[in-house]
């Protein structure tokens, strides 16, 4: 009986690290985070719209890389939401980040004081 149990075990621990589909698809971790955007210089009240993507090591786009959490350096320069939506406050400089699974991307957004270029 102990055969039979030991056996069992065996075989559920290799099937479940198989992954479901019997372990022909590689896990593609990130490996670099990159954000774009078309304004990096605003007017107090502006917003501009940035987009993150998630890349692994060969430097292939991650599909479904998981949550993207953005935050500001400076949120009395501008502020970001959660979907990556800036709003420029008051003037200075402020970077912008994006986590994707601990692996962070950077983009430098500057506000100007007097709202002209």
């Amino acid at each position: 009986m102990r055969f039979h149990t030991l056996t069992a075990i065996a075989t559920f621990v290799s099937i479940a690290a198989c992954g479901s589909d019997g372990g022909t698809t590689s896990v593609r971790t990130v490996a670099k985070v990159t954000i774009s955007g078309s304004n990096t210089a605003l007017n107090p009240g502006q917003t501009t719209q940035l987009t993150a993507v998630a890349t692994d090591a060969a430097g292939a786009a991650v599909a479904n890389p998981g949550v993207v959490v953005w935050s500001s350096s400076a949120t009395t320069v501008a502020t970001v939401d959660q979907g990556g939506k800036v709003t420029a406050q008051s003037g200075g400089n402020t970077t912008i980040t994006a986590d994707v699974a601990g692996v962070k991307g950077s983009f430098l957004i500057r506000v100007n004081l007097s709202g002209g270029a």
